[in-house]
């Protein structure tokens, strides 16, 4: 709908795809894919990010996303599997917030409300 806020979603997993957005939506936000920097770039605002996306380097995205300067300041929430400490480590080294995906699942609500109220 138009006016409500857009939080950019970057996530392959059409189960998570579906959940954030009915979170979001339940914010009063909504979600949109986002498959480029540019798309997020030209239109700044919230992004969340799946670290095991299977379709691109997430830490190369995120890396990408805060060389550009009209979207360094983005609040990220990124997810992954806990077994990838180093890349959420990494996620969190360019400043994202970066959670497990379990935390993320039993959290999400409360992760999307800081996300779109940062």
């Amino acid at each position: 709908m138009p006016g409500e806020p857009r939080v950019h979603v970057v996530i392959a997993n059409l189960m998570f795809v579906e959940r954030v957005g009915r979170a979001l939506a339940a914010l009063g936000c909504r979600g949109e894919p986002a498959g480029s920097v540019e798309a997020i770039a030209a239109a700044p605002g919230p992004v969340v990010l799946d670290l095991d996306h299977e379709r691109l380097d997430a830490i190369q995205f995120l890396t990408r996303l805060r060389e550009d300067s009209r979207a360094r300041a983005v609040p990220v929430l990124a997810y992954g599997s806990h077994v990838h400490a180093e890349t959420l480590d990494a996620a969190r080294r360019l400043g994202a917030t970066a959670v497990p995906r379990s935390a993320f699942s039993s959290r999400l609500h409360e992760l999307l409300a800081g996300l779109v109220a940062s």
